[in-house]
C-alpha cells in the first residue's frame, strides 16, 4: 500500500529543517540545563537527566523548530536567556579592569 502523503509530508519536514538555518541560543534548552546543574549531587544530577531525556528533546525540538525561527523572523525570542539580565563582557573604571567576581549581572 502505497502512501504518497506520508511522504509528501516527510519530505516537506526535511526541507523546512535543512533549509531554515536558524540555529540560535537555545534559550530552553539552557533552562533546562541550568536547572539541572543546580543539583548539587552528582548521582542525583545524572539520574535525573535521564529521567529528563525526553523533556530534553521536548525543549530541544522547540527551541529548533519554533523559538529560535520567531527569534529569527521578529529579532526577539519569547524565552528569556537563563540567568536572565544582560552579561557585561568588560568592565572598566577608569583605566583599571574589574575582575569579573565583582561585576554583578545587570537585569533590564
Amino acid at each position: 500500500m502505497r502512501r504518497p502523503g506520508l511522504r509528501l509530508l516527510a519530505g516537506g519536514i526535511l526541507a523546512l529543517l535543512a533549509f531554515t538555518s536558524c540555529i540560535g541560543p537555545n534559550h530552553a534548552t539552557g533552562h533546562m540545563f541550568k536547572w539541572n546543574g543546580s543539583i548539587e549531587n552528582r548521582w542525583g544530577r545524572s539520574i535525573v537527566f535521564v529521567v529528563c531525556l525526553p523533556v530534553y528533546f521536548i525543549t530541544s525540538l522547540g527551541d529548533n523548530l519554533i523559538f529560535n525561527s520567531i527569534q529569527w523572523w521578529t529579532g526577539d525570542n519569547p524565552i528569556s536567556r537563563p540567568g536572565g539580565g544582560e552579561t557585561i563582557t568588560a568592565v572598566t573604571v577608569g583605566d583599571q579592569p574589574m575582575e569579573p567576581s565583582k561585576v554583578e549581572e545587570v537585569s533590564r
